[in-house]
């Protein structure tokens, strides 16, 4: 009974990682759509300052006055690049801030998972693909199936599967 619940509570771990995963992919595409590829990666300089948060609220990392103020370091010089954006969008600012907290978040869970389960990296992938997979469907869906049919692109799909499905596996894998 005791290997059940530990089982279902790593399958519901690998759910939460792989959430969050495709929270960061799917808002980190959209917020692409929104500001410039510029912008975008002067933004991803801020990722360090939210995991650091994330670890700091997850309590895995103890606080350390030294880290946070390099951290803050890069935060001020971020802010800095951000408010000299001459066409800022706040919809794709906050779209790519969600992405950047899930991501933040994706990466703390597969931590504190690999670390206490003791996975090696690929042992982890075997834990969280199948859970990755049912995100990522879920989310085309609720959100690309209808446009897809409309549109004919469901065709391509249908004539390729297996070249979608390897790509969106080596994405998970390069993550």
């Amino acid at each position: 009974m005791v290997l059940v619940v530990a089982s279902f509570v790593l399958r519901l771990r690998c759910i939460a990682d792989d959430g969050t995963m495709t929270l960061s992919q799917g808002f980190g595409t959209v917020a692409y759509l929104s500001l410039t590829v510029a912008f975008i990666q002067m933004l991803k300089a801020f990722t360090p300052v939210i995991t650091l948060l994330v670890l700091y609220a997850f309590r895995i990392e103890k606080f350390n006055t030294r880290l946070t103020l390099a951290v803050g370091g890069i935060s001020v010089g971020t802010l800095i690049a951000v408010a000299s954006e001459v066409q800022l969008d706040v919809f794709g600012l906050v779209i790519h801030e969600i992405s950047a907290v899930s991501e933040a978040i994706r990466l703390v869970l597969t931590q504190k998972m690999l670390t206490n389960m003791k996975f090696s990296p690929v042992e982890g992938l075997h834990y969280m693909a199948p859970s990755g997979a049912l995100c990522m469907t879920l989310l085309v869906i609720l959100f690309e199936l209808r446009p897809m049919v409309q549109h004919n692109a469901w065709s391509v799909v249908v004539a390729h599967p297996m070249m979608f499905v390897s790509v969106r596996r080596c994405l998970q894998f390069c993550q």
